[in-house]
């Protein structure tokens, strides 16, 4: 039998109660008339225990992954919409984006046309992800968009786009950013890429800045 101290009118007494409030109360303040029945209810006890810590586990898992899936997001919404988009989100479709190498040219051009445009199959799919299969005009076009309407030009996401698009697409970003485009731009990240000419350009104008600075 398993009783509860419990204190009526001042005075200690035992009452009975059952197993289940026993757990309830994790063993505390009780007494047993079986040495049998205790130990049964501590490995009672201790079993509740790990059931509580996995779920705790679980309940916290799942908790980082919405906070990792949140932060992708908004690093996604931050980057240009849907030419970033969703990582978390992305990588649960893998099926998807697996078929994209066997696609034909012209059918993946298409669905660029779509994306420009901000809609079609494509659209809040992983930038980089998918500039391995576009043809080279096709690369040019999505970033100069990018460009155009990302309020964060970041230097991870220009860096990562920096090596699918043409010298020609290079000197465009170079022109709009000595035009007064681009200023928030992290240029240096793109110095590998550019051609000599381009970055005779660039020198020449940062070297004219700084003198206007000195004078």
């Amino acid at each position: 039998m398993i009783l509860k101290k419990t204190v009526v009118d001042g005075k200690v007494v035992y009452e009975p109660i059952s197993k289940e409030e026993a757990l309830a109360l994790k063993g505390k303040d009780l007494l047993f008339t079986d040495e049998d029945e205790e130990e049964e209810l501590e490995d009672l006890l201790e079993e509740q225990e790990h059931e509580d810590e996995d779920e705790d586990d679980e309940v916290e898992e799942e908790d980082e992954e919405d906070e990792e899936e949140s932060e992708e997001e908004e690093r996604g919404n931050s980057q240009g919409g849907f030419f970033f988009g969703n990582r978390a989100k992305w990588q649960r479709h893998g099926g998807f984006f697996g078929m994209l190498p066997f696609l034909d040219d012209e059918d993946i051009h298409q669905y660029v046309e779509q994306l420009l445009q901000g809609e079609g199959p494509l659209k809040g799919v992983s930038l980089v992800a998918i500039m391995p299969f576009l043809k080279d005009d096709d690369c040019d076009r999505l970033v100069l968009k990018y460009l155009d309407d990302s309020a964060d030009k970041s230097r991870c996401s220009i860096t990562a786009l920096a090596p699918f698009v043409s010298e020609e697409c290079l000197s465009k970003i170079v022109d709009g950013y000595l035009a007064g485009k681009y200023q928030n731009l992290s240029l240096e990240s793109l110095y590998p890429f550019l051609s000599s000419r381009d970055v005779r350009r660039l020198f020449a104008h940062f070297a004219a800045k700084r003198r206007q600075g000195r004078d």
